[in-house]
């Protein structure tokens, strides 16, 4: 290539990358260009066109290739446009079992496949929620302390780029009730309005009797690395479920009006964007057991009888509840769906209902654990803003501040960490 025209590919180049937020940097910037103009010379927007639809095992090969293509695949505006075309494309479910989870890739699902943690303190793992690639696990560990017992903490963990981040410790103020039990539930959503990842916690407070006398939210923000005490809300969650995938800026559950569990049933969602909560109107027909996913990007509704009958609805103009539209009648019980396709975990073995057809089959999967949670997931380059590994000895100095912590504990208050 001649020097003249190289000069002007470089700059044109150097301009695109800045106009999608990628740093150049210019202390390498001229062997990087060197070896990329060595080759035949092709538009910088193509070349990041046909980047984007890689799979992430290969673009975190192709990082290597130069500071260049580094630059262009870590830059937050690529990981973005990734990952809207990995929900289309690349999907697959991630399945939980007594402290271990698989992989399972729903192009080709006659293999599981394990994660395996990069946490280096922790030995046991309970698989809690997804998002854009980003999995919320409850880590615990065997080693006791006199206060709290087993050690306890929430991590965010992206299996594709194997980084991670603990999360730093939630303080939860008991009520001045006596012995209380407590539980709680976990959301995962993306804020689209401050392009952030929260981490929901709701506990509720019960007495002796198992009746809820209290109850508190916290919002974990990533960017911040920080939890925040947001007002509650008056509903109670029966199920103690997964708060489902988001929809429309809000994840979703099935919740009860005041602290009495046994009312009426309500889809209680929670907007990452507002942080507060609100109701969304659900059909009339009354169901024993009633939960809550995700179908083609739609609030999907799972009505059952028992474990005989499953009625699918989804609703199709979200917040309005004239669009709630029955699909199909199923017998097994439902558990995840993605692609048009219900899939259920039931003792070892996975079946789909097939949405156009609308047939059941059995699919054989090696390397299956028995099931105790499924939930769809992409993969994605989503970082945790370069906090991927939390260093061992950081572990352990968290562990001791939350010890110290619990002694000073006071008459009439208690303090209890995660």
């Amino acid at each position: 290539m001649p020097k003249r025209s190289r000069g002007r590919h470089e700059r044109r180049l150097s301009v695109e990358m800045m106009h999608q937020g990628v740093n150049p940097k210019p202390i390498c910037y001229f062997h990087a260009v060197t070896s990329f103009t060595s080759m035949p010379t092709f538009p910088p927007e193509i070349i990041a066109d046909v980047l984007s639809r890689l799979p992430v095992k290969s673009l975190l090969r192709l990082r290597c290739v130069s500071h260049l293509w580094r630059a262009l695949i870590d830059s937050p505006h690529f990981i973005k446009t990734h990952l809207s075309r990995s929900i289309q494309t690349n999907t697959a479910v991630v399945i939980g079992e007594r402290g271990t989870l698989h992989s399972l890739d729903l192009d080709s699902i006659d293999q599981a496949t394990p994660i395996t943690f990069p946490f280096k303190y922790y030995d046991s793992f309970a698989f809690l929620a997804t998002c854009d690639g980003l999995i919320l696990v409850h880590c615990a560990t065997s080693c006791t302390n006199l206060f709290s017992g087993p050690i306890r903490t929430l991590a965010l963990f992206n299996p594709s780029t194997r980084k991670y981040r603990v999360l730093p410790a939630s303080d939860v103020l008991y009520p001045n009730f006596g012995p209380v039990t407590v539980l709680d539930d976990y959301g995962f959503a993306y804020d689209a309005i401050n392009d952030d990842y929260n981490v929901l916690r709701v506990l509720e407070f019960r007495d002796w009797k198992y009746k809820c006398i209290d109850s508190e939210a916290r919002v974990y923000s990533l960017k911040s690395n920080s939890w925040s005490r947001i007002p509650s809300c008056a509903y109670r969650y029966p199920d103690r479920k997964i708060w489902a995938r988001q929809v429309k800026d809000a994840v979703h559950t099935i919740g009860t009006k005041g602290f009495i569990c046994e009312g009426d049933r309500v889809i209680v969602a929670f907007k990452a964007g507002t942080k507060e909560f609100s109701v969304v109107p659900k059909m009339e027909k009354c169901y024993t057991d009633v939960s809550v996913d995700v179908l083609e990007g739609c609030l999907c509704l799972l009505g059952g009888y028992g474990q005989y009958c499953t009625d699918v609805w989804v609703m199709t103009d979200y917040g309005v509840k004239e669009s709630w539209t029955r699909l199909f009648t199923i017998g097994p019980p439902v558990v995840g769906l993605t692609r048009g396709v219900a899939v259920n975990f039931n003792d070892k073995k996975l079946i789909w209902y097939d949405l156009r057809r609308k047939s059941v089959r059995d699919v054989p999967v090696r390397g299956l654990p028995s099931i105790c949670c499924a939930e769809v997931y992409v993969k994605s380059l989503v970082s945790l803003d370069g906090c991927g590994k939390v260093e061992v000895k950081k572990q352990q100095g968290q562990m001791r501040t939350e010890e110290k912590k619990n002694k000073k504990k006071k008459r009439g208050v208690k303090w209890a960490t995660l």
